[in-house]
């Protein structure tokens, strides 16, 4: 019966591992385990727990110490509530009354401990409400393991599998080195300390002849000032915000994407950028911050293809710091927000086309290619028609 538990115990979990779970962590004798998902809405947390109750007091005792847990984990979280499935799979159960423990969730501060008792009597009933509570069918076929020798290799094929996808995640955003990150920053210092030299950097003479946006130029056959603006920075700020956010998302991006990959989705950013800063702003513009925000737009691809990874890692700063700057060029006269968000929607454009290094090659590439080029050329034709 403790047997056919434990084998119980390592199915569901390796089932869930199948589906969109993951192991958050484990205890040392392996008999406790938290899951999370990002598809369920109803529980942030799954906690299964292997032991035989023998009275209903451990049971009530595993409750308060996992529940003061969770409300310590919440707090320095900052979450505002969690609610938490909590599993006890036990070959028997309690000898005395213990009912009344899970017939209501079990709170404690901002803290809901749903509690479900599945002993081996019960193991049918148990499955139906965990499939009904977690919106999941399991397989209720177990494995045919006949020893607890066969049960530790079924046990170590289930965890093999949950670090293969981990070390899968981790390469994804390893995946290159930040060679050419650390080269565009080195450039547009120097460029920067050439334009403070010839006249300054917000003397926009100087601007105009380092090669700034400048609408009536370009209008001349100037095209070469769609690329240029990108190493060019007005006064010293500009330099400094610009750059600490090419170091730390540009080389996010070149890890993630390679450095062959990060050049095309930097400069077709750049470029998307100036071209919608040429479609609708009159003003000499220069900065870096369009290819940057095309760097956003590539993470946010990110969370189109991998939706479930991007919201537990990179993405809700990510969100958030997209929308702190949009909001900020609403706000701000002085800042080009059109540059900003051509630059957005030309990373993700880019970031289509190219693909991470580790998917394979598909039609979206094609389409994302012709419909950034359709879009470059139609802010192109707009901002020729109108100025």
């Amino acid at each position: 019966m403790a047997l056919e538990q434990d084998v119980f115990y390592w199915s569901i979990i390796g089932q869930l591992l199948d589906g969109k779970y993951r192991i958050v962590t484990m205890a040392e004798d392996h008999n406790e385990v938290w899951l999370e998902s990002q598809r369920s809405a109803d529980f942030q947390l799954v906690r299964f727990v292997r032991m035989d109750a023998d009275w209903g007091n451990r049971l009530e005792q595993d409750m308060e110490r996992a529940a003061h847990m969770f409300e310590e984990i919440r707090k320095n979280a900052g979450r505002k509530s969690m609610n938490i499935l909590n599993i006890y799979i036990s070959a028997y159960a309690p000898v005395d009354e213990w009912e009344h423990l899970v017939e209501k969730p079990y709170s404690r501060g901002n803290i809901v401990l749903k509690n479900v008792v599945i002993s081996d009597e019960k193991r049918s009933e148990g499955m139906i409400s965990m499939e009904d509570m977690l919106s999941v069918r399991l397989e209720k076929e177990l494995p045919e393991i006949t020893d607890y020798e066969e049960l530790h290799s079924y046990r170590l094929k289930v965890l093999e599998k949950e670090n293969t996808r981990v070390t899968q995640e981790r390469k994804l955003f390893e995946y290159g080195k930040p060679r050419f990150t650390k080269l565009l920053l080195a450039i547009q210092i120097v460029v920067f300390i050439l334009m403070e030299l010839a006249g300054g950097s917000q003397n926009n003479q100087t601007l105009v002849n380092f090669g700034a946006k400048f609408n009536p130029y370009i209008m001349e056959g100037e095209w070469w000032r769609l690329i240029t603006p990108m190493f060019l920075h007005i006064g010293f700020i500009h330099l400094l915000m610009n750059s600490m956010a090419l170091y730390f998302i540009g080389e996010a991006v070149e890890k993630m994407f390679g450095s062959a990959r990060f050049l095309m989705i930097y400069f077709f950013s750049g470029i998307m950028g100036t071209l919608a800063s040429f479609a609708f702003n009159t003003s000499i513009s220069a900065g870096a911050s369009g290819a940057i925000f095309g760097c956003f737009g590539a993470l946010l691809y990110l969370g189109v293809v991998q939706r479930d990874l991007f919201l537990r890692t990179i993405g809700p700063n990510i969100l958030v710091v997209i929308g702190i700057n949009l909001a900020l060029g609403f706000t701000i006269s002085n800042i080009d927000n059109a540059g900003h968000i051509g630059g957005l929607i030309g990373g993700m454009a880019a970031a289509f086309a190219v693909q991470l290094p580790s998917q394979s090659k598909s039609a979206r590439q094609g389409l994302a290619a012709a419909a950034g080029l359709v879009l470059a050329v139609s802010l192109a034709a707009f901002g020729y028609s109108r100025w």
